[in-house]
């Protein structure tokens, strides 16, 4: 039970940091939000990949 629970608090904040770092919103209040600031990240940035449409 106690790794389940590190392995959540670590993608928890693994996903807050990648949101922050997409964001340039360094805050705690960005890293604590987790995968909600990562979806923020995502759907005001979307990434652009070359090749047909």
């Amino acid at each position: 039970m106690k790794w389940l629970f590190g392995f959540a608090v670590f993608f928890w904040t693994s996903c807050g940091l990648l949101g922050a770092w997409w964001l340039d919103d360094h805050r705690f209040k960005t890293i604590a939000k987790g995968p909600i600031s990562l979806a923020k990240a995502y759907n005001e940035n979307p990434p652009n990949y070359p090749g047909p449409s």
